[in-house]
């Protein structure tokens, strides 16, 4: 997560965005990267990002409906409005839950760009057509390289900018090296 973040957020200060809030898309999200993400925030030294929560009810795995957003501080949603909105979870499969919190943030909340950020990007069923559709939500995803992105049909929306691929090779050899060494790797976080 830290390296897609940080991806994205210098990715939205090279493009001139200033107005910058983060989302977990549900309550899982925030139960896996809430700590780690406000350890990162405050390591970029950027501690006053506002970040939200989306609460969701899912149907089945196509549909889900967004219920509303939870953030500590409530003047944040103040903050919503033409801001870019960086979504963060653990894996984008389908992209159900991404594409109905993204519309729901555009239409109600004045949003307006997302982002959406995913450690692992299965990007099964009709996910590749979703995010590459011109009335998808979602502006552009980040995703690492742990699940081969070759040969899947990603090329097309590599090319539009609609996804980009960040590369966990780095990761994967600290993780070797302490391996190696008879290291704690859980101390390399």
């Amino acid at each position: 997560m830290r390296r897609l973040l940080a991806q994205a957020l210098g990715d939205a200060e090279a493009a001139g965005l200033e107005h910058i809030c983060l989302l977990f898309p549900d309550d899982g999200a925030h139960k896996t990267f809430a700590k780690p993400v406000h350890t990162i925030l405050s390591a970029m030294g950027m501690e006053h990002v506002p970040i939200f929560t989306a609460y969701k009810r899912r149907y089945n795995s196509h549909t889900t409906q967004h219920l509303g957003l939870v953030t500590d501080i409530e003047s944040n949603k103040a903050l919503l409005p033409n801001s870019l909105v960086i979504t963060l979870d653990d894996e984008l499969a389908t992209g159900g839950t991404n594409i109905s919190v993204a519309k729901a943030l555009k239409e109600i909340h004045g949003v307006s760009a997302i982002w959406a950020a995913a450690t692992h990007g299965v990007l099964c069923g009709n996910a590749i057509e979703q995010f590459n559709s011109e009335d998808c939500p979602i502006d552009r995803v980040y995703i690492t390289d742990t699940i081969p992105v070759h040969e899947r049909g990603l090329n097309q929306l590599i090319e539009k900018d609609r996804l980009r691929v960040v590369s966990w090779i780095p990761d994967l050899a600290n993780i070797l090296f302490y391996h190696h060494w008879n290291m704690n790797i859980r101390a390399m976080r």
